[in-house]
């Protein structure tokens, strides 16, 4: 939890301060410190700025309105069976009953449900494909496209899980790669030089 006087500077900053550019920065920032420190206080920084990142005009942005981190990729203690060394491939956000939405526009690809991601929704980016996973509700259809924002599902603990949240993976080009990598990339361009991250 964030101590009284920082909180009333993070806040004072937000009021004085709503040009896009600068929320931008400080949203890539405190994925940049959720990536290297993995601490989940440094999320509430990033709660403060959610609500102005969301209005200001972007071509990408995260999967929830609150980014609360408890499991990142890569290998780990399995929650559920208690497995030493299993590999995650993607990361788990800290969610209830939270609208998921799409991080980019994109084409649903697939809508299934399967015994540990429970009911899942995969969207295709260019060369990138991203997966939902445990959503007790989805909202979209095979083959729809969708805009980045598009509210297509809502989140649950279907699966194999040990309480309610969001699993995020990221495929590029079948493989598995880190999703905070991924979102620092999105939310870092816009455009054309979007467009040309996606499709190489």
């Amino acid at each position: 939890m964030l101590n009284f006087p920082i909180f009333m500077i993070l806040a004072d900053i937000k009021k004085r301060y709503s040009e896009g550019i600068f929320f931008r920065s400080i949203r890539i920032l405190s994925l940049w410190l959720l990536l290297l420190c993995n601490v989940s206080c440094l999320a509430s920084v990033y709660y403060l700025f959610q609500d102005t990142v969301r209005t200001s005009n972007l071509d990408a942005q995260l999967p929830l309105q609150h980014f609360n981190l408890s499991s990142g990729f890569g290998y780990r203690l399995h929650p559920v069976t208690g497995e030493k060394n299993s590999f995650h491939r993607g990361i788990d956000i800290r969610a209830k009953n939270e609208i998921v939405s799409s991080v980019l526009d994109g084409v649903v690809v697939k809508i299934a449900y399967q015994s540990i991601m429970g009911n899942y929704v995969v969207v295709k980016h260019g060369r990138y494909a991203v997966y939902y996973a445990h959503l007790s509700k989805v909202y979209c259809i095979s083959g729809q496209k969708l805009f980045s924002g598009y509210p297509l599902g809502l989140t649950g603990s279907t699966g194999r899980t040990t309480g309610e949240h969001l699993h995020l993976s990221v495929k590029y080009n079948g493989l598995a790669i880190n999703p905070l990598y991924f979102l620092l990339n999105i939310l870092s361009r816009s455009g054309e030089d979007l467009l040309d991250y996606l499709s190489r």
